[in-house]
């Protein structure tokens, strides 16, 4: 029976841990000695959920056609999650996602003369197998085609955005 999370300093004594990794994951890092391994066996050959990458972009100006939560889906979303969920490292061509701007309702979120994105494209799960330089490919895929998207709606942001590289994380990251 476990006590409770390892933090530095020793076992943090608790009767119930909440945790929000995939279950193969919180097992390999909460469950320590024999009963991690035993069911770190059982648990490696299922599957794990899909992942993001997740953009951070400070702007320069307001974006007035985006809502503090907007929803850009694909327009065969079910092929585009298809694709992108399954994992291989491919992205589908129109991908859906999602952008929340939280200077909208808060406005202590953001410069006054800016906004402040933050930009979800779910991606499937490849850490399994070590994707971590396919992530690196997939980010740079998944900047150009939520960039696109905008543009095609006329939403263009690329030349505004302070910093393209500053905060983006993928689920390798996370």
């Amino acid at each position: 029976r476990q006590q409770g999370p390892v933090r530095e300093g020793g076992v943090v004594e608790a009767d119930v841990v909440v945790c929000n990794q995939d279950l193969p994951m919180a097992y390999s890092a909460l469950i320590a000695g024999e009963a991690s391994s035993r069911d770190s066996e059982r648990l490696a050959n299922m599957d794990y959920s899909s992942g993001t990458v997740s953009f951070y972009w400070p702007l320069r100006r307001k974006v007035p056609e985006l809502a503090h939560h907007t929803v850009f889906l694909s327009p065969d979303s079910e092929a585009a999650w298809d694709t992108a969920l399954r994992g291989d490292g491919a992205l589908p061509e129109n991908p859906s996602f999602y952008i929340a701007c939280p200077g909208k309702t808060d406005p202590t979120a953001c410069p006054s003369e800016g906004e402040s994105l933050m930009v979800l494209v779910p991606v499937g799960c490849m850490q399994v197998d070590g994707g971590g330089d396919g992530y690196e490919r997939i980010k740079e895929e998944a900047r150009e085609k939520v960039l696109w998207r905008l543009k095609t709606v006329g939403i263009d942001i690329e030349d505004d955005i302070l910093d393209r590289q500053a905060f983006c994380y993928t689920p390798t990251e996370w």
